[in-house]
């Protein structure tokens, strides 16, 4: 466990998010979430780092969200079509 790995999963799902890619932004904020579970706070010649692990959870909603409206319009994409005429 590690700042780098928790780094790693956050850029990856924020990478799905801005594809709209949900169900990968969602497994990697577990990933996250997971890293930062076995990952304590740490202090430092008086400097204190703490994780705020509520905001993964609170990202993991928002992801929820958008899976559940992304599902509700059954994924149909549209397309812009230019007609251009019959052939012979």
């Amino acid at each position: 466990m590690s700042a780098a790995n928790i780094n790693t999963a956050v850029a990856a799902a924020i990478a799905a998010m801005r594809v709209r890619d949900f169900a990968t932004a969602k497994t990697e904020l577990q990933i996250a979430k997971a890293e930062l579970a076995g990952t304590p706070d740490a202090e430092h010649n008086g400097e204190v780092l703490r994780w705020d692990r509520s905001a993964i959870d609170s990202l993991i909603t928002q992801v929820d969200q958008q899976l559940a409206a992304s599902k509700g319009s059954g994924g149909v994409q549209t397309t812009k079509v230019k007609y251009v005429g019959a052939t012979s």
